[in-house]
């Protein structure tokens, strides 16, 4: 195709002009600096300059002066335009300036030079803050906090044996549950899975004697807690909300003597260190869920800041306290991620019974997407979404 081909009338905003010349300015920004007593000065190159684009040429004919002046109102506009280059196409550009020249000698016509910019969006830098490691954070210093409280609060040491054997079985209940939470099912890397199985394994084995050991103990679990996130995947924040819930019971035994107390404290300690190292990974579990919509994001924060919320009221530890409370303003603020654009569930109401894959080619112009609304709505048959019933679906088609 040749540059006749090519070559288009000229027009800004769908005023047209007719062209003589046309002047195009390109290059790079840069700060020349000149240090003193140095002869080769250093130039530091700031980025692309912007494009400039000169045209010259004129307006003919009786009514010329109708054709200025919609020229004029056009280079007067604010913002950007679209500008019929006749050599370069279309392009967005602001005016910059336009000259008009009229003289008695050529009546009738007049000649223009205009001057634009290319045009870009306002794009400026926006702080963002980092949900994932925000929420890991807040995370650690609760684990940190819960552990200290811990090591102080249980003791086995000294006591007769039932208390030694009243924390095993409550250890044994806890292992109990991370390998078989009911329902629940293994979503991570098969290496995971093993590597959390192994662990678990060995830990219910040497429950007793790992009990009489107050920071092994601590550490172990912290351990288990991390390896069960990578073993259950995405199911790993529903492990740890039903492993909350596990541990959440008061102690119901007697407590009138001193090794009964001590029987109970230790009770209380298990159960909380569980709680507080559990809530630190359901919150990382909730922050990097990719969530189908806006409303199931707040569905889980909201779970989320409620358990903070309970485990707050219930402590004792008051760095515990301060920490749960750090990580309650990451939750709230983190999930969904704040740069994370979901779209709404909204009702939609189909005008007569007809098949899901129709009614999803009908709101998304994607039948593939049938299952999404059957999966949502769970009619009884999805070849016969009853017309009149109101469905949820995502706003996003």
């Amino acid at each position: 195709m040749t540059w006749r081909d090519m070559y288009r009338s000229a027009s800004f905003r769908g005023a047209t002009f007719k062209v003589e010349s046309a002047d195009s300015a390109y290059g790079r920004r840069q700060a020349v600096h000149e240090h003193a007593l140095r002869d080769v000065p250093y130039t530091e190159d700031l980025g692309r300059r912007a494009r400039e684009f000169t045209v010259t040429g004129y307006l003919v004919g009786e009514n010329y002066h109708l054709e200025r002046d919609t020229l004029i109102e056009a280079c007067e506009t604010p913002g950007p335009g679209q500008l019929v280059h006749p050599y370069r196409g279309e392009l967005t550009v602001v005016c910059r300036g336009l000259s008009v020249s009229e003289t008695s000698q050529n009546g009738g016509m007049c000649r223009v030079s205009i001057t634009f910019l290319e045009a870009g969006e306002a794009s400026y830098p926006r702080a963002v803050t980092d949900s994932v490691n925000a929420i890991s954070r807040a995370g650690n210093s609760v684990i940190s906090a819960a552990q200290a409280g811990f090591v102080e609060r249980f003791i086995t040491d000294g006591f007769p044996g039932f208390v030694l054997e009243a924390a095993t079985q409550r250890l044994q209940v806890i292992t109990d549950f991370l390998g078989a939470p009911g329902g629940i099912n293994l979503a991570g890397e098969l290496e995971a899975a093993a590597s959390f199985s192994r662990a678990l394994r060995n830990l219910a084995d040497n429950a007793m004697s790992i009990v009489q050991q107050p920071e092994q103990l601590a550490s172990r679990l912290i351990d288990m807690v991390d390896l069960a996130s990578d073993a259950y995947g995405e199911n790993a924040g529903a492990l740890f909300v039903g492993l909350m819930e596990q541990v959440s019971a008061p102690y119901g035994g007697l407590t009138n003597t001193p090794s009964r107390r001590q029987q109970a404290m230790n009770h209380e300690a298990l159960n909380e260190l569980v709680r507080q190292v559990s809530l630190p990974a359901a919150a990382r579990a909730a922050v990097s869920v990719d969530y189908p919509s806006y409303q199931d994001a707040n569905s889980a924060r909201q779970t989320l800041v409620e358990l903070i919320d309970t485990e707050m009221e219930r402590t004792g530890n008051d760095e515990a306290y301060v920490t749960l409370g750090a990580l309650r303003t990451e939750v709230a603020r983190g999930i969904p991620q704040p740069e994370v654009d979901l779209p709404q569930l909204v009702e939609y109401t189909p005008p007569a019974t007809l098949p899901s894959l129709l009614v999803a080619y009908k709101l998304y112009g994607d039948a593939s997407r049938a299952d999404e609304i059957v999966s949502r709505n769970k009619p009884h048959h999805p070849g016969f979404l009853p017309g009149g019933q109101q469905l949820e679906v995502l706003s996003d088609g």
